[in-house]
């Protein structure tokens, strides 16, 4: 079975994300240089994640109707707070 990779910013370039937050749920911070979950002062703080054009008959796509056996997310974590 052939194996697909999409890598943000390498191989693949349509994933869109959005912070929404509590405090402030008029605003959706989006930038190109992460996500920012970080729930302080009580605020509550969600990440939403979409990918876009994955599926289809152009090169690179998984073909509609395709079968997937597994599939992988990773996702890395820092944490610089320190308290």
């Amino acid at each position: 079975m052939p194996t697909q990779r999409f890598e943000q910013g390498t191989s693949y370039s349509g994933t869109v994300d959005v912070t929404i937050r509590e405090a402030n749920p008029d605003s959706s911070p989006a930038s190109g240089l992460g996500l920012f979950v970080d729930g302080n002062a009580g605020s509550l703080e969600q990440v939403l994640l979409a990918f876009t054009g994955l599926f289809g008959d152009g090169p690179g796509q998984i073909p509609i109707g395709a079968t997937i056996t597994s599939a992988t997310l990773t996702i890395r974590v820092t944490d610089a707070t320190t308290t």
